[in-house]
């Protein structure tokens, strides 16, 4: 039986369609059920918890009970108010355990990559990827945008070559369409699930995983043992790895797509 439900945040929570941006009531009011039943249903992203809550705000939305938790970062562990006073001690202390070490390794990892990003970001427009812009931060990652997700793909193979040469054997680097970034392995979307279903005693298949780009692959890959399944709009090579992994593809774009794949999974509405 699911007891969590982790989802992504753009393009699989939100519907970024042009004139029509929305989180639907339906989803809305569909996971408010699940968490008042006890479950956890909640958010695993690479913004900050801060950005999650001013999107909630934008887009005219409640904050609670959904989402139960965030997972900001790719790396940081966050309770909402609306579940912490039934969150166990035990609990919550691992979890502020867990983002002091990951904030400390983010920090120090990124300090090394600023002595590089200028070498590799040359290279890089050498091979012929136009890059708009980089950001680096230092709780989080070194990331830029590349011009096309085939030129991302493309960076990402160098970016590893790079990462190897360098010595940074504790980096992973993924893209989200044509966003490349470069985390470290402790993180990512997979682990950090995987250590929150951990800390309050749930198995990996008592979780399913929702997304719909590549920086969501290592929680749809099959590889931490969730229940996994893509949104409709989901990049075609996330698909492939989903259905790969034997976990369900939805018709359904963005939040339509999470109820759909609620829905097949058996997840009952009250």
């Amino acid at each position: 039986m699911i007891k969590i439900i982790g989802m992504d945040f753009d393009w699989t929570l939100i519907d970024h369609t042009p004139g029509s941006e929305r989180i639907g009531k339906e989803l809305i009011e569909f996971m408010n059920g699940f968490i008042m039943r006890g479950g956890q249903a909640g958010i695993v992203s690479g913004r900050p918890l801060d950005s999650v809550k001013e999107a909630f705000r934008n887009l005219d939305v409640p904050w609670g009970p959904f989402p139960s938790f965030v997972i900001g970062r790719e790396a940081y562990i966050h309770f909402s108010d609306s579940v912490i006073d039934k969150i166990p001690q035990k609990a919550l202390a691992e979890a502020n355990e867990w983002n002091r070490i990951m904030e400390e390794k983010l920090y120090v990892m990124c300090d090394r990559v600023s002595l590089y990003i200028n070498k590799w970001l040359a290279d890089i427009k050498k091979a012929g990827i136009n890059v708009r812009n980089f950001y680096l931060f230092g709780n989080y990652a070194f990331e830029f945008h590349a011009d096309c997700n085939e030129s991302a793909d493309k960076a990402v193979e160098m970016m590893k070559e790079f990462a190897e040469e360098a010595g940074f054997s504790e980096a992973e680097i993924h893209r989200n369409n044509n966003l490349v970034s470069m985390i470290h392995q402790s993180g990512g979307k997979g682990n950090v699930l995987a250590k929150f279903a951990e800390l309050l005693g749930y198995s990996p298949e008592q979780v399913l995983a929702c997304g719909d780009s590549m920086n969501d692959s290592s929680m749809l890959d099959g590889s931490k043992g969730f229940v996994c399944g893509c949104v409709g709009n989901a990049d075609p090579a996330l698909k492939d790895e989903v259905a790969l992994a034997g976990g369900i593809c939805a018709q359904e774009i963005a939040w339509r797509g999470v109820l759909e794949l609620c829905r097949v999974c058996g997840i009952l509405e009250l």
